[in-house]
C-alpha cells in the first residue's frame, strides 16, 4: 500500500490470495482512498469470483485470457477517461498483463 498514489495510479489487478493482505482488503483500502481507481481482482477460487464484486470494479477466473483483462481494463479506463483531460502516455496493457507474476501490480497513469 505505500506505493499506492491515486495521482499516479490509474488502476491496480491483484490475485485474491496475496502474502500479508488479501485482494479484499487490498481493494478495501484503495476504495477508502479513492473511489475513482479501478480494482480488478483475479482468484482461482470461483466462490471469491462469485461473491467480492461488490468490492471491486471487476472479478476474473484466474486463466482469463490476457485479451479479456485488457479489454476490461480499457472499458474501465475509457469511463473514466470520459471525465479526464485525455492520455498523456500509452502502456501497452497486453504485454504489462502477459508478463507479470501473480500477485498485485499497478497500472500507471496515462493521462495527466
Amino acid at each position: 500500500m505505500n506505493l499506492f498514489h491515486p495521482k499516479q495510479i490509474d488502476a491496480v489487478v491483484c490475485d485474491y490470495e496475496m502474502p500479508g493482505m488479501s485482494g479484499g482488503e487490498l481493494a478495501a483500502s484503495i476504495k477508502r482512498r479513492s473511489r475513482k481507481i479501478p480494482v480488478i481482482l483475479v482468484s482461482g477460487c470461483q466462490s471469491v469470483i462469485d461473491t467480492i464484486p461488490h468490492m471491486v470494479d471487476a472479478a476474473f477466473p484466474k486463466g482469463t485470457p490476457v485479451a479479456e483483462l485488457v479489454n476490461r481494463i480499457r472499458v474501465l479506463l475509457a469511463s473514466r477517461r470520459s471525465v479526464s483531460q485525455g492520455f498523456s502516455r500509452f502502456i501497452p496493457l497486453g504485454s504489462v498483463l502477459a508478463s507479470v507474476a501473480l500477485g498485485a501490480f499497478l497500472i500507471p497513469k496515462l493521462w495527466k
